[in-house]
């Protein structure tokens, strides 16, 4: 998560230092701009996850669900960075400072952290953390990962989990192209 929210912070410097502006002159998408910053958190995402997971086997853990396990968690890590690389890029375009896209993301992430699953089971929770944690991405991301490390293809976990990610990824997306967009109009708003 932490990880992901970087891409806002070198969206600024990027705006800063001109590289934006090159990338402007040259005959790319727009759209592109954003998915190629997303992307490139998506490889340091699954970079870091591939570590984790080996570590994790090495050390004698299991995966519930296997080798296909792995790469699904692989690819839910995934989902989930883009998501908040969109959420770091929509701050970056919406601030344009490195100090405040850092304190907005780090405003925004922390307590998303610590009104999730990630650190109790939802059981536990007192009830109103409960009932943020059922609309909270990061919630989508741990219990996914959690019920295929441990539990197996529990589908009725997995499902939910996964549509909230896809939903999660399509919102912050869609407003983050939206914002490169306009911020790349060279037409007067």
């Amino acid at each position: 998560m932490f990880a992901a929210t970087s891409s806002g912070i070198n969206l600024v410097y990027d705006m800063r230092e001109g590289v934006f502006n090159k990338l402007l002159a040259s005959p790319i998408h727009r759209t592109a701009m954003f998915v190629g910053k997303a992307l490139a958190e998506a490889v340091v995402t699954t970079a870091q996850v591939v570590i984790v997971l080996v570590l994790a086997l090495v050390l004698g853990t299991t995966i519930a669900t296997g080798f296909l396990g792995a790469l699904s968690i692989i690819v839910i890590a995934l989902l989930f960075s883009l998501g908040f690389a969109a959420l770091s890029n929509i701050v970056a375009l919406i601030t344009q400072d490195e100090d405040a896209t850092i304190l907005v993301t780090n405003f925004l992430s922390l307590p998303l952290l610590f009104v999730s699953t990630a650190f109790l089971p939802k059981t536990l929770l007192p009830k109103w953390v409960q009932t943020v944690s059922t609309v909270n991405p990061v919630t989508y991301g741990v219990d996914a990962i959690r019920v295929l490390m441990l539990d197996g293809w529990v589908w009725s976990v997995l499902g939910p989990s996964l549509a909230g990610l896809v939903v999660f990824d399509l919102v912050f997306g869609a407003i983050a192209v939206v914002l490169m967009r306009r911020a790349t109009d060279a037409t007067p708003r």
